[in-house]
């Protein structure tokens, strides 16, 4: 743990967003678990922000997004990077932390083809974005592939179990869904939180042009080790 420093930072960031920081507490938890240089794939990167707050505590991480996000009104990225980034091509960030590299790719997570395996896959804010309980298979078999023997896979999801207080046409993976099908893969569960949120983000999906709806979900929060 000797290398895990300013726990604070990441949660200073947050505004008190329940989502935030449980997902940090997850990460935390992770970063508790790894060897010093681990290699991260970080699925659906978005800002890039949580990879690079990895990489900075000494590990070699790389996001990839179909859409890496600007993070500035100049349209550039963590570390004054140019965006978008050219699909399947990584680009270095710089870092201001303890030697570790953070890498970021333009491509779609079913196009992706590593060249070399990861010690850790995150998804964090990602399954609820897969379009059926298939292509959450074809997911898992993609992060079993990708990982070194006894990797570790942390999740956060919106789950469908608790019901979601807005009409949305979209899949929701149920905790009962990812729990069976990262058990038959040989997943063990290590760390595991849910939360209810109410909040309002996002376009308003029944009058366009309008600001978001308030509505309510839970969002479930898990850490996972291959014990392979």
């Amino acid at each position: 743990m000797d290398h895990i420093e300013n726990k604070c930072d990441l949660l200073q960031a947050v505004d008190n967003d329940p989502v935030d920081i449980h997902a940090h507490k997850l990460v935390l938890s992770l970063l508790e678990k790894l060897g010093q240089r681990s290699s991260v794939l970080d699925i659906g990167t978005g800002t890039g922000l949580i990879a690079k707050f990895i990489a900075e505590h000494g590990h070699n991480v790389l996001g990839i997004d179909v859409h890496v996000i600007p993070i500035d009104d100049e349209g550039k990225g963590i570390g004054g990077v140019a965006l978008p980034i050219d699909t399947y091509r990584a680009i270095a960030v710089p870092l201001d932390g303890e030697n570790g590299t953070l890498h970021l790719m333009s491509t779609d997570v079913f196009d992706f083809v590593p060249s070399t395996r990861f010690d850790v896959v995150t998804a964090l804010a990602f399954l609820h974005y897969v379009k059926d309980i298939m292509e959450l298979e074809a997911l898992a078999d993609r992060i079993v592939n990708w990982l070194n023997p006894n990797g570790y896979v942390a999740l956060s999801w919106i789950c469908g179990e608790d019901g979601i207080t807005r009409s949305v046409n979209a899949y929701f993976p149920r905790s009962s869904e990812v729990e069976a099908i990262l058990a038959t893969r040989e997943f063990a569960e290590i760390f595991s939180e849910k939360v209810r949120v109410t909040h309002s983000h996002g376009e308003n999906l029944s009058s366009p042009g309008e600001s978001a709806v308030e509505h309510s979900h839970s969002f479930r929060f898990s850490l996972w080790q291959r014990k392979v």
